[in-house]
């Protein structure tokens, strides 16, 4: 089974629009699927082709500067982080 943690409390408003976004970064659709709110930053997961997107707005600059998302997955997968800060999992 695999598990994405997303970091901070479920709200139920969506506080980052994707038309805020730019085009080349963004990959979701639609409404995001969970919106979770932490001091001074949101987070927005939206779902994507391949899976889905987090998009962290830091609203100020004593926000946190690490945010961690726990995941768990089967032992035979591995995960590749990417250039761009993507995460890429295979079986």
């Amino acid at each position: 089974m695999l598990s994405l943690q997303i970091p901070g409390n479920i709200v139920g408003k969506q506080t980052i629009s994707s038309s805020d976004l730019p085009a080349a970064l963004f990959e979701g659709h639609g409404t995001a699927l969970v919106n979770t709110e932490l001091p001074d930053a949101a987070i927005s997961t939206f779902a994507t082709d391949f899976g889905s997107q987090s998009i962290i707005n830091i609203e100020s600059a004593s926000a946190a500067t690490e945010y961690r998302f726990p995941l768990e997955m089967p032992a035979s997968t591995t995960a590749n982080l990417l250039e761009d800060g993507s995460l890429v999992m295979s079986h």
